[in-house]
């Protein structure tokens, strides 16, 4: 995939204040959650997508170390990382009304 799409895709927001690691594993969580990466997607390697988000590769290996680790990407040995046949799906919403309103 062209460069400019994975600069839009993992774009990371320009105020936040979290470390740029969780940043990193919250736009790739957004992005399979939307459906924006597919299961079986291919990710750029770490060193790539370091260099086109202007990020450390160790902050990139990092990220991607978790989201392996959390069960939303897969790493293949010699062949790269990619998005979960099965990811964890997003939390569903509490539902706080206990009474039995209107």
């Amino acid at each position: 995939m062209p460069d400019q799409f994975w600069i839009h895709l993992f774009a990371l927001p320009q105020d936040s204040t979290l470390p740029l690691q969780v940043q990193l594993r919250s736009v790739v969580v957004d992005a399979i959650h939307e459906e924006r990466l597919l299961p079986g997607a291919a990710l750029p390697s770490s060193r790539d997508l370091a260099k086109l988000l202007g990020l450390s590769r160790n902050t990139v290996s990092a990220a991607y170390e978790q989201l392996v680790d959390s069960g939303y990407l897969a790493a293949r040995p010699r062949a790269g990382v990619f998005v979960a046949d099965a990811p964890p799906q997003p939390a569903q919403p509490v539902n706080l009304d206990v009474g039995g309103g209107p």
